[in-house]
């Protein structure tokens, strides 16, 4: 009688690239993930923003009088719209151990800065934006990951 032997071989190499191919596509479509779920946000955010309507209104200037002011001779008085053209997302990622992402949607400026906390506790617009796209983050990611798993 033969002595029957099994011989299996696994080529590890291979395996462990595909393996780290799989991983960095993961990690990429997690930071796409996470930057289409902040650009939402600022849509949302800059659709529901308040704007200082009072066009003939003497303590508002246009965005466009504020500009054209030299450095030092622009006034306290409200821009309108500044608020609602300052709402950005930050441009990096926070990194969140191994693979958490986050990113900061806010208005950014320090005139915008000095009333943007006023208008949030008054109107909500941030938080309402927030929890509009709140729902579409799974399909957003789910886009994501299918996107980079096909590229494989």
């Amino acid at each position: 009688m033969s002595n029957p032997l099994a011989s299996v071989r696994v080529q590890t190499r291979e395996l462990e690239k595909a393996f780290t191919d799989i991983e960095r596509s993961t990690r990429r479509a997690t930071m796409w993930a996470v930057r289409e779920a902040g650009r939402k946000t600022k849509q949302e955010a800059k659709r529901g923003a308040p704007v200082l309507t009072a066009a003939g209104d003497a303590r508002g200037i246009s965005r466009k009088q504020h500009a054209a002011t030299a450095r030092g001779d622009r006034t306290n008085a409200p821009v309108r719209g500044l608020l609602r053209a300052s709402i950005g997302s930050s441009k990096r990622l926070r990194e969140h151990g191994p693979d958490g992402f986050s990113v900061r949607v806010a208005p950014r400026g320090d005139r915008v800065h000095l009333y943007s906390g006023q208008a949030e506790a008054r109107h909500g617009f941030m938080r309402k934006a927030y929890q509009s796209v709140a729902p579409q983050m799974h399909e957003i990611a789910t886009r994501a990951y299918t996107r980079a798993m096909r590229k494989g």
